[in-house]
């Protein structure tokens, strides 16, 4: 059976790269909320709230990557941020 190899403590996104992403992370989600907030104010049905998720999600993976220092599409295209 292959062994695979994990190699850890591999960085491709700064200092900038991280604090960006955690902005990003915060923003998103404090606008998912007061979104999620707002729809439910308003008695939208339960299905249509479900268009909050893709900006809880990407504010999730932003601060995970802010955290991890490792950028998902630049470990994907090789690419790293100084």
């Amino acid at each position: 059976m292959e062994q695979r190899r994990h190699t850890q403590n591999i960085c491709n996104i700064g200092s900038a790269g991280q604090k960006r992403r955690r902005m990003i992370g915060i923003f998103l989600l404090a606008f998912a909320g007061m979104l999620s907030g707002f729809l439910i104010a308003l008695h939208f049905e339960t299905w249509q709230r479900l268009i909050v998720f893709p900006f809880f999600v990407a504010g999730f993976v932003a601060l995970l990557e802010s955290q991890q220092k490792v950028c998902i599409i630049n470990a994907y295209t090789g690419k790293v941020e100084e």
